[in-house]
Formats: structure tokens, sequence, C-alpha cells
């Protein structure tokens, strides 16, 4: 991949590090590469150490996340802008799973690959929960204001909801933008850290909120 940037990485269990990034050749292609520990190629790996995802459709693609979860599957998530136009541009993140050896789990999703939610401002974080549901974070416009959407995504990618539809989704009647950065697990609760805004530049200050992860309700905010 040309001019290629590096945006994530993740060790398996094996210790085994994937180094995730994307790169122009000649649209922007997502890539993952593996390195065994001792810093060589892993030449097992896809096609001779490195996967590469460029659909003919591809016109950008930016992937800041890789995760590795517990039955030993890869997890890639990007987002993706598949088109532009004077009047706007459509994008929207994708999953992409694949198995220990670089190849598609087809099983998953749609092919291998899960499409979220459409028409993101930005992408902020992911993290697999409890019972490998993958949690999303991103940034949708209300009203021409920033504010934050979470979606969950079923251990196999074929179930896909916006998490807290009714809580954190309508985060936007506290304050005028919201922007979260971080997710985490403690035990039963999923923490959403963040910034919040009043006039954008004029007031920001930092915000955690408190989810139940099942049904995603707020249990309060700090």
């Amino acid at each position: 991949v040309s001019q290629s940037r590096t945006e994530s990485i993740a060790i398996q269990s094996d210790g085994k590090i994937l180094v995730a990034g994307y790169g122009s050749s000649p649209n922007q292609e997502v890539f993952v590469f593996r390195v065994n520990p001792d810093g060589t190629r892993d030449t097992t790996f896809a096609d001779n150490g490195i996967f590469i995802y460029s659909p003919d459709t591809l016109i950008q693609a930016y992937i800041p996340f890789i995760l590795c979860t517990e039955s030993n599957k890869i997890l890639l998530i990007a987002r993706v802008v598949e088109s532009t136009s004077m009047q706007n541009v459509t994008d929207c993140v994708k999953v992409f799973c694949l198995n220990s050896d670089g190849s598609i789990d087809s099983s998953y999703g749609n092919n291998g690959i899960v499409t979220t939610f459409e028409t993101v401002g930005c992408l902020s974080s992911a993290i697999i929960g409890p019972y490998e549901e993958l949690f999303i974070a991103g940034g949708k416009y209300v009203d021409g204001s920033m504010h934050n959407a979470i979606y969950k995504i079923s251990e196999n990618g074929s179930i896909v909801v916006e998490h807290g539809s009714t809580g954190l989704s309508a985060i936007g009647v506290d304050y005028d933008s919201e922007f979260i950065s971080q997710l985490y697990f403690i035990q039963d609760t999923l923490l959403c850290i963040g910034t919040s805004y009043i006039n954008w530049d004029y007031q920001r200050f930092l915000t955690v909120w408190k989810l139940e992860p099942t049904s995603g309700d707020r249990k309060s905010v700090v």
C-alpha cells in the first residue's frame, strides 16, 4: 500500500502484533499487517502478511480501530466515504471480521462485513463488550450540532442497533454539542468519556456518561 499511515495496533493472545492503517493506491485502502512477536513478518497471515480491502466503489477509508475477540476473531472498524458530490458526502462505518489467518469470516454480517450508520460526522471509539458484542461510538449532526451515537453489533454481526436510542442518542438535550472520545467497560457499566460544549469554543468540559450496557439507558452524568 503506497503512502500508508498507521492508525491502530492490537496484540493477539499468542503475542502476534496487528498493525492497521490506510493508504492510497490509487484510492484510499484499508489494511492490516501482522508481525510475529520477534518483529518478523508473519507470512501465514492473509496475503504474505497483509490484508487489504479496496472495493471498486471506495473513495476514501479511514481505519482508526482494530480489535481482537476472545474467540480469536479480528475486527476492523473503518469510516468509509463511498461517494461525494457538490451537495454532500455519503459515508458510513464498516466493520470487517477476519479469521485468525487473515481470511474474511463470511459467517459474520453480510459476507464478513457489517455496515452501520450513515452520514456520520466522525468515528471516535470502539470496544468489545462482555459477550463479544461490539460497541461503536461516533458523531452525528442534530439540528446543525454534533452529538453522540453509540451502535451495538451482535457477536455474529447479524443485529445492529442504535444503543440507548432513548437515552444517549438524545444526549444533545444537555448541551449545545457533545463528543465521546473513549468507551470503557467497568463490570456492568459502560462508561463514555468525552467533551461537552456550550457555544462551542466559549465553554467546554470533560463529561462522563454511565450507561446500562444491555438497554443503553443512561444511569447518570458525571
